[in-house]
């Protein structure tokens, strides 16, 4: 657009448009050259000086994309294991760049494939990184439940009442071996205190 005189600061552009809309996201590391033309007018000139500046805003060149599995849901008698995880196995994660093509993904949070997971809810995340350091992740979850009923053992016992006509027990004194698959599980009896009106056989009920 320059005419003569003094050229503008805004006197010209790439051709094409600007030079930020046209070099917009484009590495900055290399050899650059550039090349000023009087757009074929075949006059000639001297050029003084000139400015180019280049700023990396934090992303260079085009950040890469990842999808991750879809989220998993397993019973914890999936793998016939019979103990409180499951053993979950899943695909890596895509990742690719539009320069590098298809990347290298890796767990950084969370067990890796063929892991047990415990059950519950566990967070899984994958990472994968260019050739110009631009990071991307992504989380998915495995989801483990607990379907594996415990098991009631008891034994039978004799109760010898005070000289109040009472007594009692605890779970403990009729548990003979429950067992669950995970840990933390609670016993209750049915009945735990006696008196005189329960002489003979007593039916007590064991609930795990």
């Amino acid at each position: 657009t320059w005419v003569g005189g003094a050229p503008a600061a805004t006197g010209y552009e790439a051709e094409g448009g600007s030079l930020m809309a046209t070099f917009a996201g484009e590495t900055i590391a290399g050899d650059w050259t550039l090349t000023i033309e009087d757009g074929g007018l075949g006059d000639e000139g001297d050029i003084f000086d000139f400015c180019l500046t280049m700023t990396n805003n934090g992303v260079v060149g085009t950040p890469p994309t990842i999808s991750c599995p879809a989220d998993i849901t397993i019973t914890s008698d999936d793998d016939g294991a019979g103990d409180c995880t499951a053993a979950v196995s899943f695909a890596d994660a895509a990742a690719i760049d539009a320069e590098d093509g298809p990347l290298t993904t890796s767990v950084v949070a969370g067990p890796v494939s063929g892991s047990d997971f415990p059950v519950g809810v566990t967070d899984v995340t994958f990472e994968a990184t260019d050739s110009d350091g631009n990071t991307v992740s992504c989380t998915f979850t495995v989801t483990v439940i607990d379907n594996e009923n415990p098991v009631a053992v008891c034994q039978d016992i004799t109760v010898t009442l005070d000289e109040f006509g009472m007594a009692s027990i605890t779970e403990a004194d009729i548990d003979n071996g429950s067992n669950d698959n995970c840990p933390g599980f609670t016993l209750s009896a049915s009945q735990t205190n006696f008196d005189c009106s329960d002489a003979g056989d007593v039916i007590v009920t064991l609930t795990i």
